[in-house]
């Protein structure tokens, strides 16, 4: 019985643990600057602009922002992110800030803890996000608060 029940655990550690890692990617998704997607994105944020910050929040009537970027990835490019920022960090392909495109995701030490804050990068150095003063708003990555609290991008689009 114990034997059966602990085959059973290591089953499901196995599922859970796949499903994670895996951040249902779909392989046929691509976007560009003057793509489909792109306007499902502003569509998005038109959508949601301004509903208020709560931590924890995955929408519709608040967001954090891994909330509400997951949801954008969701709901625009039929993509599962992991749930939290510092976990976002880890997938996807790193990009410089140089070569940041429309979609990618940008992220940010705001607490001086590592990473715990993420946005969508919309182009042109601005990028959407859940603003835990302003709500979902479009910020200017060159603004001092973020240029210095800027950690780095990742490509989950190709």
């Amino acid at each position: 019985m114990k034997k059966n029940l602990l085959i059973i655990i290591l089953i499901i550690a196995a599922i859970l643990i796949s499903s994670c890692s895996s951040a249902g990617v779909r392989e046929d998704v691509s976007v560009s600057d003057t793509g489909q997607y792109k306007g499902d994105l502003e569509k998005f944020f038109g959508k949601y602009e301004n509903v208020p910050h709560k931590m924890g929040a995955t929408g519709p009537k608040a967001f954090d922002c891994s909330g509400f970027v997951g949801r954008a990835y969701r709901e625009v490019y039929g993509i599962e992110l992991p749930r939290t920022s510092q976990t976002m960090y880890g997938i996807g392909k790193s990009v410089k800030k140089s070569d940041l495109k429309y979609g990618d995701l940008v992220f940010f030490n705001i607490y001086g803890k590592g990473i715990s804050h993420v946005g969508i990068y919309t182009g042109k150095n601005t990028f959407i996000h859940a603003s835990t003063k302003l709500g979902v708003t479009k910020s200017d990555l060159n603004l001092e608060y973020y240029r210095t609290r800027y950690v780095g991008a990742r490509r989950i689009l190709e």
